[in-house]
C-alpha cells in the first residue's frame, strides 16, 4: 500500500493540480508506481499485503451476525451441509464462470450512471451496509466516483486494480488483487463475502468494481470483519474527501427544519445516507439507507381533497427488502397522483431495493440523516480552507472546559452578508481496528472579540456559538466527525476538546469558513 500526503496548508479537490500531478510514487500516468511495476511484469498478482487467508476476512461469526438478523442460522445450516468453516478465495473470473455462464464480464462499462449505478451495487454477506450504500449515493456523481475509483482501472489478465481513499488527512492509494473470499458450501452453493456481482440482464454484463473497492476498504482497515459496523458519513469522507455530519432525529431540534434541509442538501449534490433504529413493514433495523430523492407532491386524497405530501426516496443496499407502507411501490396512495407528477419524480414499482416513504414514516424508523458536504471548485472560490496536524497530550482531558486545549484562530467575512459559514473537521489519526483508545471529543466556537489568550476567564465570559442553532450539543465518540455553523462576520476561536485523558492522540482538524 502507498500513500502521498499533501502540503497540510492545502485542501485539494477533484480536477485540482495537487490531486493529478506526479510524485515521486506516481508514475508519468499518475498511477501508483507500485502499481504500474505489477501490470507490466505480467503473469498473475497475488497481493502479499491481503493475503488470502482467515486474517483478511476475520470471524464468520461476526461478518454473518452482523450483516442480517438471521446470520447465526444461516451459518449453522452451512454447517449441516458440509461446509468446513473457512472461506476459498476465487478469482472474479473464475465466480462469474460458476454463476454467471455466458454473460460478459467487465471492470466497468465506462457509464457508471447508465449500466452499474446505484440500483445495481448490491451488499454482501458483509455488514458494510453503511459503505455500501455509501458507494451508492457516489456513484450517482460520474465526476465524484472517480476519486475513489479512478478512470485507470480496467480488466486486465494480471488481476490488479488501483482505488484510493481520503484517509486520516491525505488521499491514500491501495492496490488490491482480483481474488475474493467466497464461503463454497458446495459445488451449487457459493456465496461471495463481500458485495455482489453489478448485472445488466438486457445487456447480458456484469461489472465487478463494487466488489473490488469494497475489498480495497477491507485492506485499508485491516480485515473484512473490521469494516462489519460503521457509520455512512465516515465512509462519504473517506471516498470523497468530504465533511461528514449525522443529524439525530430524535433531537426535536435537528427534526424542526430537517426535511427542507435534506431536499437543500440534495440539491447542492450533498451526499446523503440515513441509519435505522427499529425495523418494521419492511424497515430492517440497524441498517443503512441510501437517500437518493426528496420531493414535495400533491396528493388528491379521496376523502380530504388536494394535500401536499412530504417523501423520501431510498434505497436499501440489498438491492431488495423494501418498505411496505403508505407511499411504497404497490401503495394505493399512487393513484391520488398525477402520471406527470410520477414521471418527474421517478416513481418506479418494481423491487430493486428503492422505494417511496413519507417524511413522518420515515421519522419512526430512522435515527439519523449521514449527509457529506463536498465543496466543488466553483464553491472554492467563496471559501478558505485551512489544515493541519495537532494533539491532546496525556494531560489533556477530564474537564468541561476547554481551558488549555488546542485551539485555532479562523476569520469569516462573507461580503455577500452580516453572516457566514463554518464548517469543522476533527479526525482522530489512528487506525478504526484500533481499539485500545476511547477518545470522545468535541469541537466549540467562539467570537474573539480582540482577544488573543483564551485562559477560563475567556470562555467564562465569551458566548459559545451553536450548531444550526442547537442546544446542548453532547461529545462525538467518533474516529471522524463535522459540525456546520452560521456565524456574524468577525474572528472566531475553534477549541478542539477531549473529554477522556492518559494517553497522547493525534488529530487532524480541517476548517472551511466563508471568506470572499
Amino acid at each position: 500500500m502507498s500513500s502521498y500526503t499533501f502540503d497540510n496548508n492545502k485542501v485539494c479537490h477533484y480536477g485540482d493540480p495537487c490531486l493529478e500531478a506526479s510524485t515521486s510514487l506516481k508514475s508519468k500516468y499518475g498511477r501508483p508506481q507500485i502499481f504500474e511495476d505489477i501490470l507490466n511484469q505480467g503473469g498473475e498478482f497475488i497481493d502479499p499485503e491481503f493475503p488470502h487467508n482467515e486474517e483478511s476476512v476475520g470471524s464468520v461469526d461476526k461478518l454473518l451476525d452482523t450483516a442480517k438478523p438471521q446470520g447465526a442460522q444461516v451459518v449453522a445450516q452451512w454447517y449441516q451441509y458440509g461446509w468446513n468453516g473457512s472461506a476459498t478465495w476465487y478469482r472474479v473470473k473464475d465466480i462469474a464462470a460458476k454463476k454467471y455462464a455466458g454473460y460478459n464480464v467487465v471492470y466497468n462499462s465506462g457509464d457508471l450512471g447508465k449500466v452499474c449505478g446505484r440500483m445495481a451495487i448490491q451488499q454482501g454477506l458483509v455488514g458494510d451496509c453503511y459503505f455500501v450504500c455509501s458507494v451508492a449515493v457516489v456513484a450517482m456523481d460520474p465526476l465524484l466516483i472517480r476519486m475513489p475509483l479512478p478512470s485507470d482501472n480496467s480488466l486486465n489478465d494480471v488481476g490488479v486494480y488501483h482505488f484510493r481513499f481520503w484517509y486520516q488527512g491525505s488521499w491514500v492509494d491501495v492496490v488490491v488483487d482480483d481474488y475474493l473470499p467466497c464461503f463454497e458450501i458446495n459445488a451449487q452453493n457459493i456465496y461471495i463475502v463481500g458485495s455482489n456481482f453489478c448485472v445488466c440482464e438486457e445487456t447480458k454484463t456484469v461489472e465487478f468494481w463494487p466488489m473490488l473497492i469494497e475489498k480495497a476498504y477491507a485492506k485499508l482497515n485491516g480485515s473484512y470483519e473490521v469494516i462489519a459496523g460503521g457509520q455512512a458519513f465516515i465512509a462519504l469522507e473517506h471516498l470523497t474527501s468530504g465533511y461528514g455530519e449525522c443529524m439525530i432525529t430524535s433531537n426535536p431540534d435537528d427534526v424542526k427544519n430537517l426535511y427542507e434541509q435534506i431536499k437543500t442538501l440534495l440539491n447542492k449534490r450533498t451526499l446523503v445516507c440515513a441509519g435505522t433504529s427499529t425495523g418494521g413493514n419492511g424497515i430492517a433495523g440497524g441498517h443503512a439507507y441510501s437517500v437518493t430523492g426528496a420531493h414535495t407532491i400533491s396528493y388528491n386524497d379521496p376523502w380530504g381533497g388536494a394535500t401536499d405530501v412530504q417523501l423520501l426516496r431510498m434505497r436499501n443496499p440489498w438491492g431488495k427488502t423494501e418498505w411496505k407502507g403508505d407511499w411504497s411501490d404497490n401503495s394505493p396512495k399512487w393513484q391520488g397522483v398525477s402520471e406527470s407528477t410520477k414521471d418527474e419524480i421517478g416513481y418506479v414499482n418494481k423491487d430493486e431495493g428503492e422505494f417511496w416513504i413519507s417524511y413522518c414514516d420515515a421519522l419512526v424508523y430512522f435515527y439519523g440523516i449521514h449527509c457529506c458536504t463536498y465543496f466543488y471548485q466553483v464553491d472554492t472560490l467563496k471559501l478558505k480552507f485551512f489544515q493541519t496536524i495537532s494533539k491532546w497530550d496525556s494531560s489533556q482531558g477530564n474537564t468541561q472546559s476547554p481551558v488549555n486545549m488546542p485551539t485555532f484562530k479562523i476569520t469569516v467575512n462573507n461580503t455577500e452578508g452580516d453572516k457566514g459559514a463554518i464548517f469543522v473537521a476533527l479526525t482522530l489519526l489512528r487506525q478504526r481496528k484500533d481499539k485500545t483508545s476511547n477518545d470522545t471529543f468535541l469541537t466549540r466556537v467562539y467570537e474573539t472579540q480582540g482577544a488573543e489568550t483564551f485562559d477560563s476567564c475567556f470562555y467564562n465570559t465569551h458566548q459559545e456559538h451553536l450548531v444550526h442553532g442547537k442546544k446542548g450539543l453532547t461529545a462525538l465518540p467518533y474516529q471522524s466527525y463535522s459540525l456546520g455553523y452560521e456565524v456574524p462576520n468577525g474572528e472566531y476561536v475553534v477549541a478542539a476538546q477531549r473529554l477522556f485523558s492518559g494517553y497522547e492522540t493525534r488529530f487532524l482538524i480541517r476548517i472551511v469558513s466563508q471568506h470572499n
